[in-house]
């Protein structure tokens, strides 16, 4: 989602007056959907965001914003229009935590696969994709490195065939993962001992039925030839990026370049820093209001400690009192 609104506020920015006027008819649209977004937004300051929260709503707006940004702009200027360095910075962020969550569901899978069953087709499928997501986030790693020192002006600009790949591999790495998602929850809800290949393979077909993409599902018939050419995809897109920063890392130290969109960059980044700074004053907020709470609470408990520890010496002297009045009655009898 991010990928998608960097790319749609840049082109609405540096695109003509007729474009920017059709996309003002759509702002009503936008703004129910940035409600949607305001949603997340709490949660994820508030700290309350976590795998239990219902993304469907966030989903709809990626959707929407993803095809409203696809069908407003004409094929060709839509690719004018991207942010090329931002696209791949992005991208990475956006490759790294999917191969993370690919990573955390095959894992799980493979643990609570029943012992005995580790020749199966689901045990070698999870085992290998594990040991593929682990090998591509390095390459990632590497890429972060290049990315960062790269060199811009050298760039010629995207093609229409290299994002229409792109898109390809973003639609095919959501769908493994959400297929992966859903079968881990199910899985781990039956796994008592272990959960039997079969049962396991089912899942894991219903879900590819479910949620792959009719062309893909037509085309390949197994979940684990599925889950290769979703990776396969993956690894494309990295080579690409890595040949194309090949050809951009060239020596320009002694070559002067005039300062482009300065004063802009510099507006972004304080922008961001001001409202990660709100973020952190919120959550410092909250914390303070429950360590203000606690203290209370603990305030509380003392005073009532302290009134027990009176009553407790009330009644020993009282008892002490009552012990040397029938000690002094029993002598006198």
């Amino acid at each position: 989602l991010q990928v998608v609104l960097q790319q749609f506020r840049h082109g609405l920015n540096h695109c003509d007056y007729e474009l920017c006027t059709h996309a003002a008819i759509y702002r009503s649209d936008l703004e129910t959907q940035e409600q949607q977004l305001d949603e997340f937004v709490r949660l994820l300051k508030t700290g309350h965001l976590d795998e239990h929260t219902n993304c469907e709503p966030i989903q709809r707006v990626l959707h929407y914003v993803n095809a409203l940004h696809q069908n407003l702009m004409p094929p060709q200027a839509l690719v004018e229009l991207l942010d090329e360095q931002q696209l791949y910075a992005a991208l990475i962020e956006v490759y790294e935590a999917g191969l993370d969550a690919v990573n955390a569901n095959a894992g799980l899978m493979h643990t609570i696969i029943k012992l005995g069953h580790e020749q199966t087709a689901s045990f070698h499928c999870m085992q290998l994709l594990m040991e593929q997501s682990c090998s591509q986030k390095q390459k990632l790693k590497k890429l972060q490195r290049k990315l960062s020192g790269s060199k811009t002006a050298a760039w010629t600009g995207m093609q229409c065939a290299r994002y229409q790949r792109i898109l390809e591999a973003n639609e095919a790495l959501g769908a493994l993962i959400t297929i992966l998602g859903a079968t881990a929850r199910e899985a781990s809800k039956e796994s008592n001992g272990g959960i039997a290949h079969e049962k396991l393979w089912r899942m894991l077909v219903l879900n590819y039925n479910k949620f792959a993409p009719t062309q893909e599902a037509d085309e390949l018939k197994e979940v684990d030839a599925y889950s290769q050419r979703c990776m396969q995809l993956l690894e494309e897109q990295l080579d690409e990026l890595f040949a194309l920063l090949e050809s951009t890392d060239v020596n320009t130290e002694y070559v002067r370049h005039p300062a482009t969109n300065t004063l802009q960059e510099r507006a972004a980044q304080v922008k961001r820093h001001y409202e990660d700074v709100k973020s952190f004053e919120l959550t410092v907020g909250e914390r303070d209001k429950e360590i203000k709470a606690l203290k209370y609470t603990a305030k509380m408990k003392q005073q009532d400690y302290s009134e027990l520890q009176i009553r407790k010496e009330m009644a020993e002297k009282q008892l002490s009192k009552q012990c040397l009045m029938l000690t002094g009655i029993a002598e006198t009898a």
